[in-house]
């Protein structure tokens, strides 16, 4: 069965992994709900039922479009809660490496464009067909 690709959009940016060192416990927590928050209506929005895929290993793309670039590393740490929200809404099964290959990527905004979160989850093709 072809599955179709799951494309997420949030309007909203994860924070820098600088940021999340510094605030305390319960921010973390309520950061963590939000992007929980953000995803699952983000799902709702798109229109699909990701529930009805077969689990297999997915790849996800993470895009972070913003008014400023951050250090990459901090990018991929800074996604964290989104992360777990995926597996949360069972986008995902795991984050481990069986069951998805993330990537991270960023870019300053154009002129007049607010800054957001894209997500391209697709199935993961280990063998060619």
């Amino acid at each position: 069965m072809q599955e179709e690709t799951i494309h997420l959009y949030i309007p909203a940016i994860t924070p820098s992994q600088n940021v999340v060192d510094r605030i305390n416990r319960w921010d973390r927590i309520a950061l963590r709900d939000d992007w929980y928050y953000r995803v699952k209506e983000a799902v709702q929005n798109s229109k699909q039922d990701p529930s009805k895929w077969t689990k297999e290993p997915r790849s996800i793309l993470i895009l972070r479009v913003s008014t400023r670039l951050i250090d990459d590393g901090n990018v991929a740490s800074g996604c964290k809660y989104l992360i777990d929200a995926l597996k949360k809404e069972q986008i995902i099964v795991d984050d481990s490496r069986k069951w998805a290959r993330i990537s991270f990527d960023q870019r300053k905004t154009d002129k007049g464009e607010s800054p957001y979160m894209e997500i391209l989850i697709t199935p993961l093709r280990t063998n060619p067909e």
